[in-house]
């Protein structure tokens, strides 16, 4: 079953409880994941869950979910750590260009090496 968001384009905060069945027994656990739908966050939930804990997707149950508008409401501090509306990434890439307009070129005609000199 999907679940279409009103407003897909925000990134929000979803806390999941859920049960699963490990090979020892039955395992009650909540989890927070950020994305931008309901779906999305599941769909990490199932990833983590079979990579972290071992657990199939048919033995992972879910029993509620909810979107955690207010920072007191959240709980991990992975989920704390980009709440802040002032939060920047740096971009580390730099590309390099050409130093002035007439050495600018939609393709570089350049011949591959074969060898090594």
């Amino acid at each position: 079953m999907k679940i279409f968001e009103k407003r897909p384009n925000f990134v929000k905060t979803y806390g999941v409880v859920l049960k699963y069945q490990s090979r020892t027994g039955q395992h009650n656990m909540y989890k927070e994941f950020r994305d931008t739908s309901v779906n999305g966050a599941i769909s990490q939930l199932y990833m983590e869950m079979s990579g972290n804990h071992r657990a199939n997707h048919d033995t992972v149950h879910v029993i509620r979910t909810n979107v955690l508008n207010k920072k007191a409401d959240v709980r991990r501090g992975d989920s704390i750590a980009y709440r802040d509306s002032k939060i920047r990434f740096p971009v580390v890439k730099t590309i390099a260009r050409a130093s002035q307009k007439k050495f600018r070129t939609v393709f570089k005609a350049s011949r591959p090496n074969t060898y090594k000199s």
